[in-house]
């Protein structure tokens, strides 16, 4: 009978514990320059982000699990070397007022963080995008990887066809 009651325990504590746990909002990170960022970083109050390098026009996303809104909300820092390897940094507060669908399980609740060479802008989905701001940057960073492969894979010493225009008239 003891061995039951063991393994009752057992159960119980995981399903509470894992009851207590919950997905954060989803972190969207993207290059929103015309060049590559590296060694970018991100601290939440409870948690670290990183990744190693984007490219122009690219979107990475991460989630984390949270036993509380105080693991997500609060100060956040976010760290990140722009093409000439200088360290940008960039600090704010996101409070759950920016982010009033946290608690809705039928929502789908998202931060935004457009990275640049020198700066940042920040959009979570419950922001009223009155001037189109997240359409202008989804544009720029559509712009930007299109003609990062430009630069990175168009030559025109070595393209196929070569064409010289020859005015035989003269």
């Amino acid at each position: 009978m003891i061995n039951i009651n063991k393994y009752f325990i057992i159960i119980l504590l995981i399903t509470v514990n894992c009851q207590a746990k919950r997905e954060s909002p989803v972190i969207y990170i993207s290059n929103n320059s015309a060049k590559p960022l590296t060694a970018i970083n991100c601290d939440f109050p409870n948690h670290h982000i990183s990744l190693s390098h984007i490219n122009p026009g690219e979107t990475r996303s991460q989630a984390f699990y949270i036993s509380s809104e105080k693991e997500f909300f609060g100060q956040i820092k976010c760290f990140w070397s722009n093409n000439l390897n200088e360290k940008k940094i960039s600090d704010f507060i996101l409070e759950k007022k920016h982010l009033p669908s946290f608690d809705d399980k039928f929502e789908y609740p998202y931060i935004h963080i457009f990275l640049d060479q020198d700066s940042y802008e920040i959009i979570t989905n419950d922001i009223i995008d009155y001037t189109n701001k997240s359409r202008m940057m989804d544009e720029r960073m559509s712009k930007n990887h299109k003609q990062a492969i430009l630069d990175k894979f168009y030559n025109p010493d070595q393209s196929l066809i070569g064409v010289e225009n020859r005015n035989i008239a003269q």
